[in-house]
């Protein structure tokens, strides 16, 4: 199973490591040699792993990260007044990773297929390490099974790659699983994403499963209102999930097939589970997770 998480922190490292003394860069022109701006966000978190001078990285106001800064270039309140360096490389790692969820999106299948249990997948993390919480019910309701397990983790979190962050170790429980895993709900978007491909379909994929994703945030699209508690989400004049609000909630979830699953389907499931906003096999994955009391 590919794991990028080494590759992205190589190839940050090398950029930085590319700036010479007497100049700077900013966090967004870093990531876009990584090959997108948004990664900008994630790079001021990884820089304590990083050998190289990360001093010389600063905000789009100029504003100084690291004050050593102040031994190479001018700084006067808190801004650095150096050139600063707009072009430093790429396409990135990112850039190739985009160029995989394209292709791997056409993969994406959903045309129905027969299972008789579903399992909830949710990740907490502690100090660094993943725990992947699988939580399995029959199609009628009935609680099966829970494990929980510590996995890796090493890709930062960045806005539509949640797939390279949490889908190594979540496929890394599947294999260490001591049960057979029919299909999965997944704490994360299906084909409700800007390439079509979010987590639950590079899972499904992956693992040559059914899955949905039940998202609790919209990621994209538009909602088409269908009555107060139900609504469809249109991507470019297309219906790719659904939003609905379960029990007592006034929020909704995002319902999007992942793979091996129609739109339909993907809804008709869910809603047999949606005693609560969260569906019950991702809300006791998520409880699990989180090292919360089971209600």
């Amino acid at each position: 199973m590919e794991d990028y998480g080494i590759e992205f922190r190589e190839e940050l490292e090398a950029i930085i490591s590319g700036i010479p003394e007497g100049k700077t860069a900013t966090l967004k022109a870093v990531a876009c040699a990584l090959g997108d701006a948004r990664a900008a966000r994630a790079i001021p978190g990884l820089l304590d792993e990083i050998d190289g001078p990360v001093w010389r990285l600063v905000r789009s106001d100029g504003s100084v990260l690291d004050n050593r800064l102040g031994d190479e270039v001018p700084v006067r309140d808190g801004r650095a007044y150096a050139p600063l360096m707009e072009d430093l490389g790429g396409p990135g790692i990112l850039r190739r990773l985009r160029e995989e969820q394209i292709a791997m999106a056409s993969e994406v299948d959903t045309k129905d297929r027969h299972f008789s249990s579903i399992t909830g997948v949710d990740i907490g993390y502690r100090q660094g390490r993943a725990l992947v919480a699988l939580s399995s019910f029959d199609l009628n309701g009935a609680h099966l099974w829970d494990e929980v397990m510590e996995e890796r983790v090493t890709f930062p979190y960045i806005s539509t790659y949640l797939s390279y962050r949490e889908g190594p170790p979540i496929l890394k429980a599947m294999e260490d699983s001591e049960h057979d895993i029919e299909a999965l709900m997944i704490d994360g978007n299906g084909i409700l994403h800007p390439e079509h491909l979010g987590l639950a379909s590079y899972v499904g994929i992956k693992a040559g499963v059914p899955s949905i994703g039940v998202a609790k945030t919209l990621l994209c699209g538009t909602l088409q209102w269908l009555s107060e508690r139900k609504a469809k989400v249109i991507i470019g004049g297309e219906t790719v999930a659904w939003a609905v609000i379960g029990g007592r909630a006034k929020n909704p979830v995002y319902i999007s097939p992942g793979n091996m699953i129609s739109l339909e389907s993907s809804l008709k499931v869910t809603e047999r589970f949606m005693r609560h906003r969260v569906p019950e096999p991702t809300r006791r994955a998520h409880m699990l997770a989180s090292g919360q009391t089971i209600l």
